[in-house]
């Protein structure tokens, strides 16, 4: 048999954890045919000399914000970034945000709260999951996709933007809403309850949500409330229980009660006094674990990570930001609140940049860190944050370093973190259309993870960094046919050199492709080669949960 395309005698990395082999790939009809490990000889129509080279199941991106860029015309162009580093499918809908579904009334609501995600206004051609997914068909997409229904948008069906509980009426609504989306193909429901409006709910509407999703065999995914050992959403001064830890057994107990699979989006530990509590945090998800629940959590490669800039404000300021944003005693009182919480969790605002202002007067504060804009502007650095966020009605879109660690002083936090068995790893960027600078994870994220943190650091086998962007992310998404190299598989692969990959990029120079990334496939066919795109036909598929 002559395959439309072979991959000659690559150390293949399947995607399972195991160690890797020598094979040659056979592809025909956009899947992997055969394997073959002995001497036989597969013909293809193409051939791609793969000897010292990795050959490994296309990259996951497991938690991205990315759908919201797949709708627009030069989606492709826009996600440069994923594809150069090895992405071939990525699982959208995280932190609450997603494009669906929605009413006429609500597209107004979720398209401002989630603007920092897409600077680019796009006509709805849909309002639920299977409108979106059916556009998304139609139209085509680079890469595969799968998508979570976000719990802010849930929200903002029923009730808008209203900081308020929900009625016992409007949460049934919620659920019903649910239960619709996962038919229609969604994987599951996400919360970002840092992020208005999800920060407005409370116990009884998680529980049934998460009741609702493990019900309909879906995944929970949690932006929780607080990554700090303090905060503004619990009781100042607790001395009990960091609030970091607080807030990650108050989702393990809803798990354990709905019995819900769940992944706790981004662990992460925010400022120097946070650090020390790695441990901790990890006993709190062991001890979950072995009491049955089936979790898993995700942690970024870096010790930085790009948000929202109103994520730094406390709820009762984001209840009525328009109004609040105006009043000068408000605003005198959450300077004081902002920087004492700054100052006790021991993050400062050197460690803040601004990536995009959402205002073109903010365009030359871009690439800047919150301290540099002070000086630049002759206030201080609290006032150059508050000039932002006002001038940016709380859009702006911010990286925040001091995440578990400090690169090259303090890494023990983010280490221990990314190696645990349950960890899956994450990329986690808002990548979108404007000419600001990138979060460096969007070029160099899984590259770091497998050279510089697996290769160089050896903190883990390659094989074992490869599983937590490959198979597992597949298997705890419920991805179907990707993942890994088997047979009847989709051939989305990425080949590498092992000896070679690596991020290249930094805080100051984001915007540099990884290395030794040599070529990438998507559905058989080749779509990067060297850090250049090519074949600019779009060759990706929506993974629907029904699927």
């Amino acid at each position: 048999m002559k395959y439309s395309c072979v991959i000659k005698g690559g150390l293949v990395y399947d995607g399972s954890g195991k160690p890797p082999f020598t094979a040659s790939l056979g592809i025909a009809d956009g899947k992997i045919a055969a394997i073959s490990r002995g001497d036989a000889h597969l013909s293809g129509v193409m051939e791609i000399d793969a000897a010292g080279k990795a050959v490994a199941p296309g990259f996951i991106d497991f938690h991205s914000h990315s759908e919201w860029i797949l709708p627009l015309a030069n989606h492709r162009d826009v996600l440069r970034p994923l594809l150069l580093q090895g992405v071939t499918t990525l699982v959208g809908g995280n932190c609450g945000f997603s494009p669906f579904p929605v009413t006429e009334e609500s597209k107004i609501p979720v398209l401002e709260n989630s603007r920092f995600l897409t600077t680019e206004n796009f006509a709805y051609g849909w309002e639920g999951a299977a409108g979106f997914f059916d556009y998304l068909e139609k139209k085509g997409i680079c890469m595969n996709a799968a998508s979570l229904a976000g719990h802010g948008t849930l929200r903002a069906y029923i009730v808008g933007n209203e900081p308020r509980l929900l009625t016992k009426g409007e949460r049934e609504a919620m659920y019903a809403l649910v239960r619709l989306v996962m038919s229609e193909g969604a994987a599951g429901v996400s919360l970002g309850l840092a992020y208005v409006p999800g920060i407005f709910a409370d116990e009884e509407e998680l529980e049934g949500l998460f009741r609702t999703v493990a019900e309909e065999n879906g995944m929970i995914t949690v932006h929780g409330h607080t990554y700090s050992w303090t905060s503004p959403f619990f009781p100042q001064r607790d001395e009990e229980e960091a609030h970091n830890i607080r807030d990650i057994r108050f989702f393990l107990k809803l798990a354990r009660k709905t019995g819900v699979r769940i992944n706790l989006s981004h662990v992460l530990l925010k400022g120097r006094r946070t650090w020390p509590q790695w441990p901790r945090v990890l006993e709190v998800i062991e001890e979950a674990r072995e009491a049955g629940v089936d979790v898993s959590f995700g942690v970024i490669p870096y010790h930085w990570g790009n948000t929202l800039i109103n994520t730094l404000l406390p709820k009762w300021f984001l209840e009525d930001f328009a109004g609040n944003v105006r009043d000068p005693r408000k605003v005198e009182k959450l300077k004081q609140e902002v920087f004492e919480t700054e100052r006790i969790i021991g993050r400062d605002f050197s460690d803040i940049f601004l990536l995009w202002g959402a205002n073109p007067d903010l365009k030359m504060y871009e690439g800047k860190s919150i301290d540099s804009i002070a000086e630049e502007t002759g206030v201080d650095a609290i006032d150059a944050y508050l000039m932002l966020m006002k001038g940016s009605g709380g859009k702006a879109k911010i990286l925040t370093a001091s995440y578990s660690g400090k690169e090259g002083e303090v890494d023990e936090p983010l280490q221990k973190l990314i190696a645990h068995p349950l960890a899956l790893s994450e990329i986690d960027t808002i990548i979108t259309s404007d000419k600001g600078p990138h979060n460096p994870a969007s070029f160099g994220a899984f590259p770091k993870l497998i050279g510089r943190i697996a290769r160089d650091g050896g903190l883990m086998k390659i094989e074992e960094a490869i599983r937590k962007v490959t198979g597992m992310a597949a298997d705890r998404a419920r991805l179907g046919k990707v993942g890994y190299v088997k047979e009847g598989y989709f051939a989305d692969i990425t080949i590498f050199d092992p000896e070679v990959i690596s991020d290249t990029n930094t805080i100051a120079e984001p915007d540099l492709p990884p290395d030794g990334i040599e070529k990438v496939l998507i559905s058989g066919s080749i779509v990067v080669d060297k850090n250049r795109l090519l074949d600019h036909r779009l060759y990706g598929r929506v993974l629907r949960h029904t699927d």
